[in-house]
């Protein structure tokens, strides 16, 4: 793959705004997955009727850097470090420093880092044969009901936006706001426990690796 051709350490390149939004949960990821990663903001501020953005992001967004998301961030970057690279990016870049691949969408980003960092369950293709079906079953359950809970944050961050950033209006947002925190959020998260899958041990499955 281009990853074992590459011949360096591969590190990543996070690209998004100056806020949490859609790349907060990859940034928690990358943390997590103790991967090699460098974190690119640019910077955003209030402007009438929405955001402002600086002319590198103007720029970059012209050059095409984003055209793997649509022209929108996050994108993600997946680098190999070459000779003379440092861990303050751009501005320290080796003569070897190769992109070896750039992925759009935060959420094929997220499951990208999960799979490559052990945080998507065992995978498949390590468990051997057909005749090994019990733990690949066990691997396949695993990895779907790790995605499952994904797809119930991200409902979460839906009910978000639609009961507290689409509402119109300061204090009709102010009180949604409220409510949400006090209300709408700890009833979700309630139903978001309730939805994990029982402890490894309680299953009809043996843990595939020891």
């Amino acid at each position: 793959s281009v990853l074992e051709m590459s011949g360096t350490a591969v590190y990543y390149r996070l690209y998004y705004f100056n806020t949490r939004g859609a790349a907060e949960q990859l940034r928690l990821a990358l943390v997590v997955s103790g991967a090699d990663w460098q974190d690119f903001r640019y910077p955003m501020g209030l402007a009438r009727g929405g955001f402002s953005t600086d002319a590198r992001y103007a720029h970059d967004k012209a050059a095409g850097s984003f055209a793997v998301n649509m022209d929108q961030l996050p994108i993600l970057e997946v680098r190999s470090r070459g000779r003379g690279q440092g861990d303050d990016g751009a501005s320290n870049r080796g003569e070897d420093d190769t992109v070896l691949a750039t992925l759009g969408q935060s959420h094929a980003i997220a499951r990208f880092i999960a799979a490559r960092h052990g945080l998507l369950g065992a995978v498949e293709e390590q468990l051997g044969d057909d005749s090994n079906a019990a733990p690949r079953l066990r691997a396949a359950l695993e990895r779907a009901q790790i995605e499952s809970i994904c797809e119930c944050a991200r409902d979460i961050k839906e009910r978000w936006y639609r009961t507290v950033k689409r509402v119109e209006g300061e204090e009709a947002r102010r009180k949604s706001r409220v409510g949400w925190f006090e209300q709408d959020l700890p009833e979700l998260c309630l139903l978001l426990e309730r939805a994990l899958p029982p402890r490894v041990e309680e299953t009809a499955f043996a843990p595939p690796f020891s």
